[in-house]
C-alpha cells in the first residue's frame, strides 16, 4: 500500500496534521476551524464519581449537536476518581465552530485530538 493513500496526501488537501490540544481546550468554550480543511475531532471525556450525579456531555459543530454521551449515575465500578471514560468523534467543516459541553463541572477532558 502506498502511504498516504492516493488522493489523501498534502497535495490533494487531505489530512496532514495531527494535533493533541488537550491543554488548550475546555468544556463550554466555542472554537473555530481555521485550518481551511475539514477537521476530524476526537474528544475523550471522564465522568467524575465525586459529583455523585448523572452526566450529559454534548458535542456541537456549527451549533448543531453532532454527538452526545448520556451517563446515568453509576455506583460500584470505578477507575480511580472516575466511573467512565468515553470518546466521541466528529467532523468540523472549514470555517465552522465546534464545542464540547458538560452538565457536571467536575467531569474532565482526558484527551482532545484534531486531525486536518
Amino acid at each position: 500500500m502506498i502511504y498516504p493513500p492516493q488522493g489523501q496526501g498534502a497535495e490533494s488537501g487531505g489530512i496532514t496534521t495531527q494535533s493533541v490540544v488537550t491543554s488548550e481546550r475546555a468544556f463550554g468554550v466555542e472554537y473555530q476551524n481555521n485550518t481551511g480543511k475539514p477537521m476530524w475531532v476526537a474528544i475523550t471525556t471522564k465522568v467524575s464519581k465525586i459529583s455523585n450525579q448523572a452526566a450529559a456531555h454534548r458535542f456541537y459543530s456549527d451549533n448543531v449537536e453532532v454527538g452526545a454521551q448520556n451517563v446515568p449515575l453509576i455506583t460500584g465500578y470505578s477507575i480511580g476518581d472516575y466511573y467512565l471514560v468515553a470518546t466521541t468523534t466528529f467532523i468540523v467543516l472549514p470555517g465552522k465552530t465546534y464545542e464540547a459541553t458538560t452538565s457536571v463541572a467536575s467531569d474532565t477532558i482526558e484527551n482532545w485530538t484534531e486531525w486536518y
